[in-house]
């Protein structure tokens, strides 16, 4: 199977990797990990990246801060599964606010520091959700979305809270002046691409109104990011600490095991396969608030430089966009590999020498092929060896995820040779459903009126 994946590239990686199994054992959990780049497989290798044993609450906060906006931008993408935080890093690498702050309050957790979630409404268009983290006896906030982050007047240059500012307002409105903020100080709205003018375009290009496109643009009506925070340091709303807001970690998402004769490869290229986000059908998926504003980011801009991609809608170049991948099986047939993987068999053998599945005298039966990918699948390419007769015969290929079970191939009639199946993957979006295909299920193949027939896997990807 050449399972072909999409991933987030927010400078995760900087060059292709590509991890194979040549050996007659399987290779279980393999990892490419280059210098200078965090093993996000496990928040334990994020923390060990990014925290050392010296280091202050203040500057546990900023290093999870600032790496958190390098892996995740401004985006609505609607998934069941967006509050988790290998998902979010690896996978979609784009989120709104809500779990932005659910997935980032799972890494403050684990690191050791009391958080919790904060929101504000300031009137139309103007709801965020943020965090606040305590520590030195009182409360610190910041938004890893908007990039804001304000430091008091005291020789330490602590972070604000928010009730400092609403108390003393002129904490915010002269920070850029006193030079008490960041270089990625509310950073897109300093050098915009898109106005307002724009925005409305890509409404209406968007065809369903585009939800949330004020905050997946930061471009608002007669208004900016400013002038929200001017009103939100007035006005928030804190959640319990430690609520972490849905926000959900789960060990060994991104494992897995290669077999003999399979290869795992990670690049930096969009291949032209991505998830669709259903808000904004049609628009690959990309930083459309970013593009030269991450240039003003020069903390985290040495990450993005190299990745600079002219070409998209609506801006002439961005740094920070989907990424794709395989993983390619050609089964050794005379070692019985492909033999040993099918399962479930209901009316069928497996040939002891020739490794195929026949198919027994009723002329009706299926095997499944289980797969599983650290990343969304976005699109499949089977060959398979099918000799079946007959003008009733039917061959079908459908998945099944979960409960759920979709046809995505069939042939009917003659057939003796190799057959070629590319299959791009269709979102289901409602719920907790998303790619159909998703990371983890059986491939069935299933023939009907076709007694005798015979399959093999010659390759998957």
């Amino acid at each position: 199977m050449r399972a072909v994946f999409g991933q987030a590239i927010v400078a995760v990686i900087g060059i292709g990797l590509m991890t194979q199994s040549a050996v007659s054992e399987n290779i279980v959990t393999p990892k490419v990990v280059t210098g200078g780049f965090a093993d996000t497989s496990s928040i334990e290798g994020i923390i060990e990246h990014l925290i050392r044993p010296a280091m202050s609450d203040q500057e546990k906060v900023l290093a999870a801060y600032n790496w958190y906006r390098r892996m995740v931008y401004p985006g609505r993408y609607m998934s069941g599964d967006r509050r988790d935080l290998l998902r979010m890093i690896n996978s979609y690498g784009l989120q709104l606010c809500g779990s932005q702050a659910a997935t980032l309050s799972m890494l403050l957790k684990r690191i050791g520091l009391d958080f919790r979630v904060t929101s504000a409404s300031c009137g139309k268009e103007f709801g965020h959700t943020f965090i606040e983290v305590a520590y030195g006896g009182r409360w610190h906030a910041f938004d890893t979305m908007s990039n804001f982050m304000v430091f008091d007047r005291s020789e330490d240059r602590v972070i604000c809270s928010m009730e400092q500012m609403g108390k003393d307002p002129s904490l915010l409105l002269d920070a850029r002046k006193d030079g008490r903020v960041g270089p990625e100080f509310l950073s897109y709205i300093r050098n915009p691409e898109i106005d307002y003018a724009t925005r409305l375009k890509i409404r209406d290009a968007a065809g369903n109104n585009a939800p949330d496109l004020s905050w997946h643009l930061m471009v608002f009506e007669g208004k900016n990011l400013l002038d929200f925070w001017k009103k939100a340091i007035h006005k928030p709303q804190h959640q319990k600490a430690g609520d972490h807001y849905g926000g959900r970690y789960v060990p060994g998402l991104l494992d897995i095991t290669l077999r003999p004769n399979e290869t795992y490869v990670r690049t930096t290229e969009p291949m032209g396969k991505w998830l669709t986000l259903p808000s904004y059908p049609g628009f690959p998926s990309y930083n459309m608030a970013g593009g030269r504003n991450d240039e003003l980011d020069t903390v985290n801009f040495p990450w993005f430089a190299p990745y600079k991609r002219a070409g998209w809608p609506f801006n002439e170049y961005v740094y920070r966009y989907y990424a794709n991948g395989w993983i390619e099986w050609t089964p050794d047939q005379r070692k019985g590999e492909f033999a040993a993987e099918s399962g479930d068999l209901d009316g069928a053998t497996v040939d002891g020498k020739s490794g195929e599945v026949v198919i027994g005298e009723s002329g009706k039966g299926f095997f499944a092929l289980p797969y599983k990918s650290p990343y969304a699948i976005v699109a499949l390419e089977v060959d398979l060896k099918l000799t079946q007769s007959g003008r009733g015969a039917e061959c079908t290929l459908a998945s099944r995820v979960g409960k759920r079970r979709r046809q995505l191939w069939r042939k009917q009639g003659e057939s003796d040779g190799v057959v070629k199946i590319d299959t791009p993957a269709e979102i289901m979006h409602s719920g907790n459903k998303h790619n159909m295909l998703g990371y983890e299920g059986k491939l069935l193949f299933e023939v009907t009126g076709a007694p005798g027939a015979r399959l093999a896997i010659r390759r998957t990807k």
